[in-house]
């Protein structure tokens, strides 16, 4: 009886663990290849302006009302990602928690993405930003959280 009891509540301990289903492998390249490639596009030439930075909200903002909700932001080009990794993500960008991702909310994350302050984001600085951030927002992947 015992036993029993030490079982089910292991069993409850391990369930009530966070999940940790985050892409890795081929799926975090294609992740972040992905994003890269939706912003470099005015010249396509592996450097990505503020311009070309502050165009993915002009892009995900359907209803043009200045602001990217999540609901615009877990898009038919995001939807194939992880929800939960979507919604960590808008929530990590969208700090004040107003559903109103707005460009200088996007503005202040290109200077933590721009490491040798260029004003330029190529695709090694725009992997190693989006690779930290996913251990930030996932402890359990060796990352320090949040």
């Amino acid at each position: 009886m015992k036993l029993l009891l030490f079982l089910c509540l292991l069993g409850v301990t391990f369930a009530a663990q966070p999940t940790c289903e985050i892409p890795h492998g081929h799926d975090l390249t294609q992740l972040v290849d992905g994003g890269f490639a939706r912003m470099d596009t005015q010249p396509k030439d592996d450097k990505v302006t503020t311009l070309e930075y502050d165009m993915i909200i002009q892009l995900d903002d359907k209803n043009n009302d200045s602001c990217v909700s999540f609901a615009e932001y877990h898009n038919p080009e995001t939807q194939a990602l992880y929800l939960e990794v979507n919604q960590k993500m808008y929530q990590h960008f969208n700090p004040d928690g107003d559903d109103c991702l707005d460009v200088d909310e996007m503005n202040a994350q290109f200077g933590k993405i721009d490491k040798d302050g260029d004003g330029l984001v190529d695709k090694h600085e725009y992997e190693q930003y989006y690779t930290n951030l996913l251990k930030h927002l996932y402890p359990c992947h060796g990352g320090a959280g949040k």
